[in-house]
């Protein structure tokens, strides 16, 4: 029996989060499925249904991969100032100080790139850069999380807790964080930015990407066409279930109500595989910003990284 390890966005919702929760991604009699966190270093056999970041990264840096699908959505991704600050849009930004969470130790801090393009987006809306505001690192201890139950408080509620106090202690001059509408009022804080609200696509979508080691797709292409089969199943459930949804992603992710309406998720729409032209223009903005950042140093080849046909086998057996 092969096994396969399956990485999954444990912050984030992804259709996965549904399938896990609606009993669909067991193993077969020839194939063992173990979910987690993993790096995937010495794995010949897996998937990954997460963010684009650290899937370009490692493409980047030589992995032999390939990108079989995408998921996505659009939510609001907003920087605060407190109410007495003088900083009134994303253009007073200059020359302030912004936090960032960092997680040491990592070969790629995936809970960084999270917050940094939110940031890199406000900061384009007013022709400004990453150089142009002075980052604080704040630190976090995040433990590989392998098919265990979520955070007893949600990593998103973690670092909003703390980059709130530094904001209230005037270490910080804004903050990069989904907050709860009782939370900006109690705190007295006023919002510059929100990505929801600004016009370029790149700034309002979000993608997560379905990648495999190309050694799976190679030997066992049945598999990965099965599993993508199996997240079209649960998009179909999310399309007759659409009040269910959350209740389910909050039990397999641990996000609060309040965190839900903070961010505006769109959960049908997240909840939707697909691979098509916008797709792909997307992931080229995003391997520019990622590049310009200095996360990835090597120009990555979308096109040819991309197989929309087995997102196409998987239609015709989910159909």
């Amino acid at each position: 029996m092969e096994t396969i390890h399956y990485s999954r966005c444990r912050v984030i919702p992804t259709p996965t989060c549904l399938a896990v929760q609606l009993g669909l991604m067991a193993g077969t009699e020839r194939v063992r499925i173990e979910l987690g966190d993993y790096n995937h270093q010495e794995d010949r056999l897996w998937m990954r249904h997460a963010g684009h970041a650290k899937a370009m990264w490692a493409r980047a840096q030589g992995a032999s991969t390939r990108l079989v699908a995408f998921s996505g959505y659009e939510c609001s991704e907003p920087v605060y100032v407190r109410d007495d600050s003088p900083i009134r849009t994303a253009a007073g930004l200059r020359g302030r100080r912004v936090p960032l969470p960092r997680v040491p130790g990592r070969p790629f801090d995936v809970d960084r790139e999270v917050f940094l393009k939110p940031l890199s987006t406000c900061l384009a809306s007013a022709g400004l850069a990453m150089a142009d505001v002075t980052v604080v690192d704040v630190d976090f201890d995040r433990e590989k999380r392998c098919d265990m139950e979520p955070e007893a408080t949600h990593f998103f509620e973690q670092a909003a807790h703390r980059f709130c106090i530094m904001l209230e202690r005037g270490e910080v001059d804004a903050i990069v964080t989904a907050l709860p509408e009782e939370t900006v009022a109690n705190l007295g804080l006023r919002r510059i930015y929100d990505s929801r609200e600004d016009p370029a696509p790149r700034a309002r979508g979000e993608l997560r990407t379905v990648t495999v080691s190309q050694a799976l797709l190679d030997e066992h292409r049945e598999v990965v066409v099965d599993m993508l089969a199996r997240l079209l199943q649960a998009e179909k459930w999310a399309a007759r279930h659409p009040q269910q949804i959350a209740g389910l992603v909050e039990r397999d992710l641990g996000i609060s109500p309040g965190l839900y309406r903070a961010r505006g998720l769109d959960f049908p729409g997240w909840s939707r595989l697909h691979c098509s032209p916008a797709d792909f223009a997307l992931l080229a903005e995003r391997e520019r910003m990622l590049r310009d950042h200095g996360t990835i140093t090597r120009e990555v080849d979308i096109a040819g990284w991309i197989d929309g046909s087995v997102l196409e086998d998987a239609r015709r057996i989910a159909a």
